[in-house]
């Protein structure tokens, strides 16, 4: 470029015209890419979710980090731009602006991009999308007795969906906690009836209220059910006191195995519902 500046003697209006353009167009994206770099730097260290945009204002990418400042960093760092995909490199090359939003942890993380992304539809998601899919628990409420299910997929069916999680073990571990708490069923019959009770021995050593025998009415289990969701949703937090209670309990008496189950239990069940506390609209910064 600069020896063809230097022969610009040389060239005719037009090609003098097109130079100049060109020189313009490479001094905006230099200030372009430092402008991001600057906002980038600004970012706070906490977990949140971000969204690039194009020069026309399209959001092209959603991503989630525990460190928004040093994920979003890296995007703009020339030695992970040799190294990044395609792609990747395509997808830097297209941004012109970013947005931000923070919030208390990595599952509302998960949970905001998840959401961000179905409004969106941003073009760089679908190309760099992987196979990972978190756990979450769904249920129907269309069956006249409801029963729990972890699934990777979350569909626009009329389920109830709790999730997604990152960790599977806080799933796993609210979903058993659940069903035993509240008496659900785990088979997985559209209807349990007495054949289904011939080997299953759930409501012995699980706790479940076994309406394959009639033992509950629908009724019943139907509000069961319903408790179990608003428990699942964070609204009944007393019922994660009980089980830290129960953990100190068990450790003062000194059984320390047992206090160790209800503190992995606890744990799991403040993930689980804490990660509901999502923004319905998420509120984006610049």
């Amino acid at each position: 470029l600069l020896m063809e500046r230097d022969l610009e003697g040389d060239l005719d209006d037009d090609q003098a015209d097109e130079l100049d353009r060109l020189e313009e167009r490479i001094r905006n994206a230099a200030q372009e890419e430092e402008e991001l770099r600057a906002k980038a730097n600004d970012l706070p260290l906490a977990p949140g979710v971000y969204l690039m945009m194009d020069k026309t204002g399209k959001v092209i990418y959603v991503g989630k980090a525990i460190s928004l400042r040093n994920r979003v960093k890296s995007y703009f760092r020339e030695s992970s731009l040799r190294k990044a995909s395609p792609k990747v490199r395509s997808m830097v090359n297209s941004v012109a602006d970013l947005e931000f939003m923070t919030v208390k942890n990595e599952a509302e993380a998960l949970l905001t991009e998840a959401a961000l992304i179905k409004k969106h539809k941003p073009h760089f998601n679908i190309l760099m999308r992987d196979d990972k899919r978190y756990l979450a628990l769904r249920a129907d409420p269309g069956l006249a007795f409801p029963f729990l299910r972890t699934c990777r997929i979350i569909r626009d069916d009329g389920a109830v969906y709790f999730g997604p999680f990152p960790e599977a073990g806080v799933v796993r571990t609210a979903k058993d906690f659940t069903e035993k708490r509240f008496g659900l069923r785990e088979c997985t019959a559209i209807v349990p009836s007495e054949e289904n009770h011939t080997h299953c021995s759930a409501d012995v050593l699980r706790h479940c209220t076994a309406p394959c025998t009639g033992a509950v009415t629908q009724e019943e289990y139907r509000k069961r059910f319903d408790d179990a969701c608003r428990f699942l949703r964070g609204e009944s937090p007393a019922i994660i006191r009980e089980v830290k209670d129960a953990m100190a309990a068990a450790a003062e008496k000194g059984d320390y195995e047992k206090a160790a189950r209800l503190r992995d239990t606890s744990f799991a069940l403040s993930q689980m519902t804490k990660a509901h506390f999502v923004r319905k609209t998420p509120e984006m910064k610049r």
